[in-house]
């Protein structure tokens, strides 16, 4: 309820009305205030005197009322909150709120099609009239207050009053017409003109011809153009330059560029020129530390370099090989044999073995190592090869049966006398030269390395259930920690190695471990374990830097190798043999030359005990548990006078309190 509808219904009502109370849609009028402006009115008389129904009553009780005096100069703060206002609630208005700015209360914006205060009055529409012709269809255009024809085909105008000029369309070349009060109007496409587009003209919007002059020609409908070029230039927009690329000037497949009237050639490497038809020579002498004749002479002087466009080639003499002639024919071949192939990383190691040639013996065993061992047996000499003869207790035995031959990685060709795999095991019984081991030899100096002054023989003296190291004769063994002592290999972490237990073998073993975790592989020198990668020549630098590196296995805390709890070392005295001590003697009846020939390049070894004493050593307790006892009885014997016989008492006097305080607890 507004306060402008209260105040007339109070002014028609009685002059002696001179109060407004309004509570929501209520409205109240009296003589007299009723209440003052924060005290909800609740009477039935409200809702008689505004005609509302109970319903909106109920809706409203909390809603506060407010007074006002009648005629009074005041306004409805919320005017647009009655919904029946502009008739907004069949859509005829909206109720404009006017209150806070004007005093006057609301204002009304009525729809298309309806007038008045409060937008209840129908309008007349502009189509009433029917003002579209020929049967054209008439909208209501409420926001101008206007109409809109829909014109049937063939007529036009704003009241359809007009026949349609662009039918047929007089558009020509595409053109789009479109009525102008009843003549054709013309959009013409681009390059066309005139009334009805059939004037072409491309050249006198834009000038395609980027080095030429333009002239307008017409195909069929199509507008088309013309250029005639200026000199250097040609194409149908005079943009290309004349190619002077063709035929093509540059050799050797070099680019050619083209640019106004001439060209540069871009020269593929190792040609030059303005044509690029010069060829760079590329063995031209250079200096390197001294004058070098060309790349294919580092190595190989008498090379002869062939140039080519960006390259060149090497013909080697018969010693030398690869694309500079700096590869040995012998490094080619070694590598080959061993491998199939060409190791690159394997040239520089072979190139230092040609300049210091005795670094064959370090590299070898990576090379056999790869072997089998029966396959390393076929390279090595037999029995016969060697000895001459051989006797023990001054009988010669037999080569095939009594001596076993085996090949070792490191040491080579091995001979063992009383090896187990033999037939037969000799005892020693008797010391002295007459009861050892005697072995007439070839020393075979000619087989041996032309850089290598002297020949030379091992000689391992070893129990036969023990592995022979090949620094066995270089070191004196030394004892590991006592109180600790191993039976079999498979009381430490890791061994590698055959028959019984030696600390020489468990520190290798580490060895082998480290190099494997370093380098990927074992060193095939030694035992490996099953399955392990064997390092080839190609990893002896990591193998040889990795162990100067972590120094002797002995030091590391992570191998632990006690001595064997049973081992056995023998004291070895080595002297030269007779005959190479004094002028060799033969019989006089005898050839010279022929005795000279039976004892040239010859070794006579001989292995004696002096005696057959031996020592065994073995670890036991100072003191077991019996003599503790008895010692500790004679000592506190001494100290304090007591024997035997008082442990005796002093056991009787226990065993008596005990049950002593037991019968006192039953009591």
């Amino acid at each position: 309820m507004t306060v402008e509808k209260c105040n007339d219904y109070a002014i028609s009502s009685s002059p002696d009305l001179k109060y407004l109370t309004i509570c929501g849609v209520w409205c109240v009028t009296s003589t007299g205030p009723l209440l003052n402006d924060t005290v909800p009115y609740w009477t039935s008389n409200c809702n008689k005197e505004c005609g509302g129904d109970y319903n909106q009553i109920c809706g409203q009780h909390r809603d506060k009322c407010r007074v006002y005096e009648v005629a009074a100069p005041t306004y409805d703060p919320n005017p647009c909150n009655d919904t029946n206002l502009c008739n907004a609630t069949f859509g005829h208005g909206i109720c404009l709120d006017y209150s806070q700015n004007y005093g006057l209360g609301y204002g009304c914006i009525c729809a298309p099609g309806w007038t008045g205060k409060d937008c209840n009055s129908p309008v007349d529409l502009p189509c009433d009239s029917n003002p579209c012709e020929n049967n054209g269809t008439c909208i209501n255009n409420f926001k101008d207050s206007n109409f809109i024809c829909e014109c049937n085909e063939g007529f036009t105008g704003d009241k359809c009053q007009y026949e349609d000029p662009c039918i047929p369309n007089p558009c020509r070349y595409g053109g789009t017409c479109e009525p102008d009060n009843g003549k054709a109007k013309c959009t013409c496409l681009e390059f066309y003109s005139g009334s009805i587009c059939s004037q072409v003209d491309r050249c006198a919007y834009h000038n395609p011809c980027a080095h030429g002059s333009c002239q307008s020609i017409v195909k069929g409908i199509q507008p088309n153009y013309e250029c005639t070029c200026e000199p250097g230039w040609n194409g149908t927009n005079c943009d290309t330059m004349i190619n002077y690329c063709d035929p093509e000037p540059c050799a050797h497949g070099s680019v050619c560029n083209p640019f106004f009237q001439g060209y540069e050639c871009e020269c593929v490497p190792g040609t030059t020129g303005k044509n690029c038809d010069t060829v760079i020579d590329q063995c031209q002498p250079y200096w390197d530390n001294g004058w070098i004749k060309s790349p294919c002479n580092t190595k190989d002087e008498g090379a002869i370099c062939t140039t080519g466009i960006n390259t060149f080639t090497c013909n080697c003499t018969e010693q030398w090989t690869d694309r500079l002639c700096d590869m040995n024919v012998l490094i080619r071949d070694v590598l080959i044999a061993i491998y199939g192939y060409v190791d690159e990383n394997m040239i520089p190691l072979l190139n230092d073995l040609i300049q210091n040639p005795s670094q064959i013996k370090d590299m070898v065993p990576f090379i056999t190592g790869l072997l089998s061992e029966e396959q390393r047996s076929d390279l090595s000499w037999d029995t016969s090869d060697i000895f001459e003869w051989i006797a023990y207790e001054d009988k010669r035995l037999n080569l095939d049966t009594d001596v076993v031959r085996w090949n070792d990685i490191v040491l080579g060709n091995c001979f063992t006398f009383n090896h187990h795999d033999a037939n037969f095991t000799y005892l020693m019984r008797n010391s002295g030269r007459h009861g050892g081991l005697k072995a007439f030899m070839r020393a075979r100096q000619d087989e041996y390395a032309p850089w290598y002054d002297t020949a030379g023989i091992n000689v391992f003296i070893h129990n036969s259930d023990e592995y022979v190291f090949s620094e066995s004769t270089k070191y004196t063994r030394l004892g590991g920690r006592y109180g600790k002592c191993i039976k079999k290999p498979s009381e430490v972490k890791a061994y590698y190695y055959p028959y019984s237990y030696s600390s020489d073998g468990c520190l290798r073993t580490c060895y082998q471990d480290m190099s494997m975790e370093k380098c990927g592989c074992m060193d095939p020198r030694y035992p490996r374990a099953p399955n392990a990668t064997s390092c080839q020549l190609s990893d002896r630098t990591c193998v040889t830097d990795a162990s100067e590196e972590a120094g002797d296995p002995s030091t590391w805390p992570s191998c632990v190798c006690p001595l064997p709890c049973s081992n056995a070392q023998y004291s070895v005295t080595w002297s030269k043999t007779d005959f190479a001590l004094k002028n060799l003697e033969c019989d006089a009846e005898s050839d010279p030359d022929k005795c000279y020939e039976i004892f040239a390049d010859k070794l006579l070894i001989t292995v004696v005990l002096p005696q057959l004493d031996y020592k065994i050593y073995s670890e036991s307790p100072t003191m077991d548990f019996n003599k503790f006892l008895s010692q500790l009885g004679g000592q506190l014997g001494v100290l304090m006078g007591i024997n035997l016989v008082s442990f005796i008492e002093i056991a009787f006097l226990m065993f008596g309190l005990i049950m002593v305080c037991c019968r006192k607890y039953e009591n």
